[in-house]
């Protein structure tokens, strides 16, 4: 029996996972409308990450959070990549 190929794997149709919404600053509940204008303000567009996490808008308000605490740190660009 040939295993299956890698890509397939992976495939989410295949094993049930779910597909989340990108929400735009419109589509996004009220309580992420103006952290997803903001992120997009600041960045040029909106990361796909941000689109995803507007649905529950209290977990894009703990990401923003983090990083912006994450900020202040004293790391060389070298050091936060890792």
């Amino acid at each position: 029996m040939q295993p299956k190929a890698y890509h397939t794997l992976l495939n989410p149709k295949e094993v049930g996972m779910t597909d989340f919404q990108l929400h735009t600053v419109n589509s996004a509940p009220k309580a992420a409308q103006e952290k997803l204008q903001a992120a997009e303000k600041k960045m040029g567009f909106l990361p796909n990450i941000f689109a995803i996490m507007a649905e529950p808008p209290i977990l894009l308000e703990a990401y923003l959070t983090l990083d912006s605490i994450y900020a202040k740190t004293r790391l060389s660009p070298w050091e936060a990549s890792v």
